[in-house]
């Protein structure tokens, strides 16, 4: 960030950033197509084409022009989001959830950034308000121009020259069974984390209790299987999935790979899926593919 006050010396400030996902699945394109930024700091209430918004998160809850906003092909939108989330309220983690969602499935030829709060953001941050928060005159205009702060944000990131071949990296656990052509009996859960802003999605995964109870259930029946005389007639297999979030593809490629490498005499009889068991509110199903009007799942 290059800051300066036209009539004093310039200021240069450095923080990092987090761009907004960009990915391509089945054929559709999502998040934002673009890195680069190098445009004046503005508000959201500002007009100019050209232009680097700069936002707190909670301004963005209750924007109702966001899409208006995302769906301009120049300039930048910066985010100002909570250096630390388990500090927020319920209701604040609510709706900094229901935000994040919105930018994780929207299309946008904006660079859309966020950066976590900081003393140097929240100034600017301020600063920018305060210079648009009311209806100025041409005077006060061309008297701004000359003597008020202005920010100039330019991005250092530059595009990888190789785009990323992802491929699901799975983790399976097996218990096998003394019988030849006993049944199978599927554990599954999704290990990986996602975040409309990869760059800031660390910590616990979303799926950190079917992780735990994943591996709970394998020491459990470790213990039923190291004696042929407590040895159940069923295989059972523990698969941490990777892909979760789009998806569900590192469970697809769990079953397509079952199919392929096992004969008839190997046979899937039960797949329990250990999803989220830690969260709160209703069952939910998942549905691979859209479902037909008229079915159960319709």
């Amino acid at each position: 960030v290059s800051g300066s006050q036209q009539l004093g010396d310039k200021v240069e400030l450095e923080f990092q950033a987090f761009r907004l996902q960009q990915y391509e699945l089945n054929g559709n394109i999502i998040g934002s197509k673009t890195f680069r930024v190098q445009y004046e700091a503005v508000s959201l209430s500002s007009k100019a084409l050209r232009r680097c918004v700069v936002a707190s998160w909670r301004d963005l809850t209750g924007y109702t022009n966001l899409d208006d906003l995302l769906a301009n092909s120049v300039g930048a939108l910066l985010v100002i989001i909570p250096s630390d989330l388990d500090a927020l309220s319920p209701t604040d983690k609510t709706l900094f959830s229901e935000l994040e969602h919105r930018l994780a499935t929207v299309r946008t030829e904006m660079a859309v950034y966020v950066t976590h709060a900081s003393p140097d953001a929240s100034a600017i941050l301020s600063d920018v308000q305060s210079s648009s928060a009311t209806t100025k005159s041409a005077t006060q205009q061309l008297f701004n121009s000359i003597a008020a702060n202005t920010f100039q944000f330019t991005s250092t990131g530059s595009p990888s020259s190789n785009p990323l071949t992802y491929k699901p990296k799975n983790i399976i656990g097996r218990l096998s069974s003394s019988e030849r052509s006993a049944p199978t009996i599927a554990f599954v859960a999704h290990y990986d984390s996602h975040a409309a802003f990869p760059g800031a999605a660390v910590g616990a995964d979303s799926n950190g209790s079917g992780i735990v109870v994943l591996l709970e259930l394998l020491a459990i029946f470790r213990k039923l299987y190291e004696k042929p005389a407590t040895r159940p007639p069923f295989n059972l297999v523990f698969v941490w999935t990777a892909a979760g979030k789009y998806n569900y593809q590192g469970a697809r490629q769990f079953i397509e790979d079952f199919q392929s490498d096992n004969s008839d005499d190997h046979h899937l009889e039960l797949a329990i899926c250990i999803e989220a068991l830690g969260g709160a509110g209703p069952l939910k199903m998942h549905a691979s593919k859209q479902p037909a009007d008229g079915s159960a799942a319709g």
